[in-house]
């Protein structure tokens, strides 16, 4: 099974046009093995990743930190509300967002650490197949969590900001499924040179952390 997938966003896609993904064996070893994928649109490189696969190993001692104490996703708002209904993270996710994002103030934004969190799963079941969950997820991970940094410029797209995904990296910890709610804990802890690097978290119900996430994004304010 997948566990750790490192991407570089080398430049934009369309949707509307086909994208050609090659997959070369890097080594193929007796508990873990790599990939490294290339997708290419019109004849440009546009994605280079490589992900690591893994057998099970014996359960041993687990650690991990404390899952952070929110409200659960009844009764939260529609995160995507700001979205047009034919979007396709609206149409594939459903995202509630916990209020009140932490991080500084308007006239602060050198400072401090911006933490938000809400909750995503798919819209409708999905088959058993592992693989298919880890899509999934790596799917919903990128889209909430670089714009965590725009909370001190005002959201859903402020005027002026452009901000845009250069690499991700993400590891699997443990089995999950992503057609139940799983918190994502996004933090944004540094932003400078044009660029904004932030961390993010999946939980579980039950607590259990299942999948990490970094991402170093693009940030620029346009005068």
């Amino acid at each position: 099974s997948v566990h750790s997938l490192h991407a570089y966003f080398l430049r934009a896609v369309s949707p509307e046009r086909p994208t050609r993904y090659a997959s070369d064996v890097v080594r193929d070893g007796r508990s873990y093995s790599v990939r490294q994928v290339s997708a290419t649109q019109g004849g440009k490189e546009a994605l280079t990743m490589s992900v690591s696969f893994k057998l099970p190993q014996p359960e041993g001692s687990r650690r991990q930190p404390g899952m952070p104490d929110v409200p659960g996703p009844e009764g939260l708002d529609d995160g995507f509300a700001f979205r047009p209904a034919t979007h396709p993270l609206r149409t594939a996710v459903e995202c509630r967002q916990v209020p009140d994002a932490v991080g500084p103030d308007e006239g602060e934004i050198e400072l401090g650490e911006i933490e938000r969190f809400a909750w995503f799963r798919t819209v409708g079941a999905l088959p058993d197949d592992p693989a298919l969950h880890a899509c999934a997820l790596a799917y919903i991970s990128d889209a909430p969590l670089a714009p965590t940094a725009l909370v001190p410029y005002g959201e859903p797209r402020p005027v002026g900001v452009v901000l845009a995904s250069l690499d991700h990296a993400m590891w699997f910890h443990r089995p999950f499924r992503a057609d139940t709610w799983l918190l994502y804990a996004c933090r944004s802890r540094l932003a400078g040179d044009g660029r904004t690097l932030a961390y993010g978290e999946f939980w579980d119900r039950e607590g259990r952390l299942v999948a990490s996430v970094v991402q170093e994004a693009l940030l620029r304010t346009r005068e």
